[in-house]
């Protein structure tokens, strides 16, 4: 089967919902499948929080300033400072890190508040054509939460219900998270934003197979214990960039868990797609085959 029917196969099977969007960087060819809407913008949005952090600084020796954060100000979300149960210290830098790497919601949010939601707002709207921020990551996830938890019917209906009350306020598509992904890949040559953009995620998704010749700069995002999962960035292959990706789903059926699987044979059949065939030795065809 061809690579990206593959992929297409995946979504129409285990989603409710999905937009697909690639843009191959060396012809300029666009793949693009699904339907375009709006989709939830789970934590993809953070790619415009780094930006706009970095034209926040004056001078590069406030990524070192340290911050007390007491428990009280902890914001709901993924992440590890919610596993402290007394004030903790980090720099700005360390905050970033645990953003991109853990997405932190926490880390998140002191960045939001640093950087200013509106201008953090300004920048999405800046680089996307239908894509809105309006909320913090706590407030997001609060809502989210609440709309979840009042509703009547089943689960999966109820998780849908909240992803419509959510995107009142923030919303994207695949093609926008592309060019969110394409535009925080050329925003700055520094050394510091660089090392943040490009560190190690701590849930992998499209490249959660790929080897070492092979880099996914972009970042990853949830909702709804998996119900709603997003993925953007830029595939760089032997250092070259080659591809832009971008892709906004929900509905998904599986523990999320199984989801990240599915996700990560979506990116080995994107390489496939350039003819790269070179992926790392996580890849276990048994479990794939499991939920065929």
């Amino acid at each position: 089967m061809d690579p990206l029917e593959k992929i297409k196969t995946i979504f129409e099977k285990y989603t409710t919902s999905y937009h697909f969007y690639l843009r191959d960087l060396v012809n300029n060819k666009v793949y693009e499948f699904g339907r375009k809407k709006r989709y939830p913008f789970c934590s993809c949005f953070k790619l415009a929080v780094l930006m706009a952090y970095f034209d926040s600084l004056k001078d590069e020796s406030e990524l070192f300033e340290e911050i007390i954060i007491h428990p009280e100000k902890f914001s709901p979300g993924g992440g590890i400072i919610n596993y402290f149960t007394t004030p903790v210290k980090f720099t700005y830098f360390q905050l970033a890190q645990m953003m991109m790497s853990f997405s932190d919601g926490t880390a998140t949010d002191v960045l939001i508040e640093k950087s200013q939601l509106k201008l953090i707002s300004e920048k999405i709207q800046s680089i996307t054509e239908d894509s809105q921020l309006t909320t913090n990551l706590g407030t997001m996830v609060k809502t989210f939460q609440v709309d979840f938890l009042k509703g009547k019917e089943t689960r999966s209906e109820n998780i849908k219900n909240a992803g419509k009350e959510s995107i009142k306020f923030n919303y994207t598509n695949a093609e926008d998270l592309a060019d969110l992904a394409l535009s925080a890949s050329k925003y700055k040559n520094n050394q510091f934003y660089n090392q943040l953009l490009r560190t190690s995620k701590q849930l992998p998704r499209t490249d959660l197979f790929f080897s070492e010749s092979t880099k996914f700069i972009g970042k990853t995002g949830s909702l709804g214990y998996g119900f709603f999962v997003n993925d953007c960035g830029v595939i760089e292959h032997n250092g070259n960039p080659i591809a832009v990706l971008g892709y906004a789903t929900e509905g998904w059926p599986l523990l999320k868990e199984l989801v990240e699987l599915k996700c990560g044979v979506i990116g080995i059949e994107i390489l496939k797609h350039f003819g790269i065939n070179d992926i790392n030795n996580r890849f276990n065809k048994l479990s794939e085959n499991l939920i065929e």
